[in-house]
């Protein structure tokens, strides 16, 4: 008997240390990765206009540090994630933090989504993606 699971991040590493077999990953699929963003309503960003811009920035210097620092990141994502230090550099490589705050790969990834969405009628409608992104600011 076999069970055939979709794992998150960490959770597959984790089974295939522990000798479980990998059928697939994302990561041979370049178009299931998945991308994080921020939502605010425009109500508050109109009470706190200068939070997409500090944001920004403290995540880039987080990113900065990271890529500067990866051993320390990866011992202290071990130790607050519980998993063992093998798992966390497997899930998590220091190549999947942008530095740019919303790169090209991630609207066209977050783009896909929305079709889906669309698609499958879970979205009320289609919208523009960039009338929801706050441009950065110099």
């Amino acid at each position: 008997m076999s069970i055939d699971i979709a794992a998150s991040t960490g959770t597959g590493p984790l089974l295939k240390s522990k000798g479980y077999p990998v059928i697939d990953e994302a990561i041979q699929h370049p178009d299931l990765r998945g991308t994080s963003v921020t939502v605010a309503t425009e109500e508050f960003l109109a009470k706190h206009p200068d939070l997409p811009q500090k944001l920004n920035q403290i995540k880039q210097a987080a990113v900065k540090d990271i890529q500067a620092n990866p051993e320390a990141y990866y011992k202290f994502h071990a130790d607050v994630s519980g998993y063992p230090l093998d798992v966390v550099k497997a899930s998590f490589p220091i190549t999947q933090f942008p530095v740019e705050p919303l790169p090209d790969q991630g609207v066209q990834l977050l783009e896909g989504t929305k079709k889906f969405l669309v698609s499958q009628k879970l979205a009320q409608s289609d919208f523009k993606l960039n009338d929801w992104i706050v441009t950065q600011q110099k």
